[in-house]
């Protein structure tokens, strides 16, 4: 493709420059098309993302110059083979394209390469559109080839992903509240992904009843000789995390000397590695994550309140999903198509009985048993739709339960 008096873009500046009018006009035209575009070097490194592509990669352009184009299309063609590498530059490959909050979206991805009235390769271009997601049971699903991504369709849940751009900019510590299973360490990924700290590790810690010794290295990293275990420095889980994110499960589960500790954390930025006598700096942020209410905890002395008052800056509850009944039909239709493609299996729907028998059920619990159930319906049903007799044992007892009750009305 050649096109006729094209300016060539200057490959060393981290935005388009040493551009006369004329190309100001190809980057605004780029701009206005529908689909996603990605200007590229010679090394497929990113010269300009359009307003398409943002929009659809979750990844600002300013975040995404000099960049490899790999990291933020992110698309399934890349990891297959470069489409600007295949022998002979194919027209167009489909594949998915992992945005930045880990959604996976369909997308065809046409690979072009301008060049001058010579022949000398100027840049490269990428035009990504993306595909329509298919429906199923007359239900619009996302095309997600993870497990575990947080979805949902009521009212409450539709404001809490609303505030995640929100919540994501934030240096501020974040406290995730809800019963277990309602997604918390999903919602705390989905945060640090959609966060300027998105390329930075996430690290997760559980909390979880251990010798104190144990813990504190784990947070905080130990020097040789320490403990009769440490044989060499190591840095603890808040260092490891660099500029990224921790998120402390069950923050309640620590100890209270510890949760002194974190307090410093939160307001020095310093950490003391266990054995130390030299504060190590860190700059992660905090996320904790909680299944049982702060005020509780408080209450019971179980939670520093010095420690509470800092991890609340910024704080959010996930209901659990007997108060989301309206979701629960989307999240087995979402479920089923999701396992269905990971099992390799063609089952596309749940029968009326069995539908019915999942709708009364109360899901203590939450999310992660209505997906474990919905994984076991899949794998055991050998047609095309799940029949009662599909789902685990416990649901099909609760199911006749319930039709004896019935009955005796």
């Amino acid at each position: 493709m050649i096109i006729p008096d094209l300016p060539t873009l200057d490959l060393s500046a981290p935005h388009i420059s040493g551009l006369d009018a004329s190309s100001m006009d190809f980057a605004a035209l780029l701009d206005g098309l529908p689909v996603g575009v990605v200007v590229l070097d010679k090394e497929r490194r990113i010269l300009f993302l359009n307003k398409a592509l943002e929009a659809l990669t979750g990844f600002s352009r300013s975040e995404a110059m000099g960049a490899p184009c790999g990291q933020v299309l992110r698309a399934s063609t890349c990891l297959r083979r470069c489409p600007h590498l295949s022998e002979g530059l194919q027209a167009s490959v489909e594949g998915d394209c992992l945005s930045r909050d880990r959604r996976r979206l369909p997308v065809r991805v046409t690979p072009i390469q301008v060049r001058d009235r010579g022949g000398e390769l100027l840049f490269r271009l990428d035009v990504v559109e993306e595909l329509k997601t298919p429906s199923v049971g007359g239900q619009d699903v996302p095309e997600i080839g993870t497990l575990h991504t947080l979805v949902a369709r009521c009212a409450e849940m539709q404001r809490i992903l609303a505030l995640i751009p929100i919540l994501a900019q934030s240096e501020a510590p974040l406290l995730i509240t809800g019963e277990t299973g309602t997604g918390k360490d999903l919602l705390a990924e989905a945060v640090h992904r959609q966060s300027p700290r998105s390329r930075q590790p996430f690290v997760r810690v559980s909390c979880s009843p251990m010798p104190e010794a144990l813990l504190e290295s784990e947070l905080f990293g130990h020097v040789k000789g320490a403990a009769p275990w440490a044989e060499e420095d190591k840095p603890g889980k808040l260092q490891a995390a660099g500029a990224g994110t921790i998120c402390l499960s069950e923050i309640a589960d620590l100890p209270l000397a510890q949760q002194a500790r974190l307090v410093r954390v939160l307001d020095e930025r310093l950490v003391l590695p266990l054995g130390g006598d030299k504060p190590v700096r860190v700059n992660a942020r905090v996320i904790a994550v909680t299944g049982t209410s702060p005020e509780a905890l408080l209450a019971s002395g179980r939670l520093r309140e010095d420690l509470f008052h800092r991890l609340s800056a910024f704080r959010i509850h996930l209901p659990p999903l007997r108060e989301r009944r309206e979701d629960v039909d989307f999240l087995l239709t979402h479920f089923l198509r999701a396992f269905a493609r990971k099992l390799k299996k063609n089952v596309t729907a749940f029968s009326e009985e069995a539908r019915r028998a999942l709708a009364s059920y109360s899901f203590p619990g939450n999310i992660r048993e209505l997906k474990n159930i919905v994984d076991y319906a899949v794998m055991v049903c050998p047609g095309e739709a799940i029949l009662p007799e599909h789902l685990p044992a416990h649901l099909s007892l609760e199911a006749g339960r319930g039709k004896s009750r019935a009955k005796a009305r």
